[in-house]
């Protein structure tokens, strides 16, 4: 990559909101070796406001449209949590998105902020990477690769990940990059960045 040229920017979605979660545990390590990596060539940013999003209104939806907020009850840390969450999808070069399984299906902290993105044309031809943190539970990566895919989302299947964390011994993020699993990580970022340099 030409050292002029913008670097590659990744958005990152934790479907967890445990401090101590292995979603954003991979999220961490994943951010941490693209450094190594990457340098200047790849970066990601983990959002951190999924938890501040409204739950998902069409009338808030064509309200915020509109710019007439007038009939509904609004609270502003939730509405710029939404304006953050649109801004960063218009810049996004790919999503990488994490999320545990709750009764076989994804969080509703994921399926809400999907939803907020089902009508923005960002989402469309969106190359994706999901994070599966238990051998145990396909549920949900199932459910997600069907809800992303119906929204013209692209998975990129060669670099999505399913990590055998849930039971393990790892207990923070300096553990996972630490353990003999970083090499998976590095090997899954490397062809999800061959995925992003090629013609979609």
């Amino acid at each position: 990559m030409d050292q002029l040229s913008s670097p590659i920017r990744l958005l990152a979605f934790c479907g967890s909101l445990r401090k101590q979660s292995f979603n954003r545990m991979v999220l961490e390590a994943l951010q941490f070796r693209t450094q190594s990596l990457f340098q200047n060539e790849l970066e990601i940013h983990i959002f951190d406001e999924l938890g501040d999003l409204p739950f998902f209104n069409p009338d808030l939806e064509l309200a915020l449209e509109s710019g007439d907020l007038s009939s509904l009850q609004t609270d502003e840390k939730s509405l710029a949590a939404l304006s953050h969450l649109m801004h960063a999808m218009a810049q996004t070069d790919g999503l990488i998105i994490a999320s545990p399984e709750y009764a076989h299906g994804v969080t509703g902290l994921i399926k809400n902020t999907l939803d907020w993105l089902v009508s923005g044309e960002s989402f469309v031809d969106m190359p994706l990477m999901l994070i599966n943190t238990s051998t145990r539970a396909h549920h949900a990566q199932d459910a997600l690769t069907e809800i992303v895919t119906t929204m013209s989302g692209r998975v990129i299947q060669e670099a999505s990940l399913t990590l055998p964390l849930l039971g393990s011994q790892i207990r923070s993020t300096a553990d996972l990059i630490s353990s003999d699993l970083v090499g998976q990580l590095d090997n899954k970022l490397n062809l999800y960045f061959e995925a992003l340099n090629q013609p979609a």
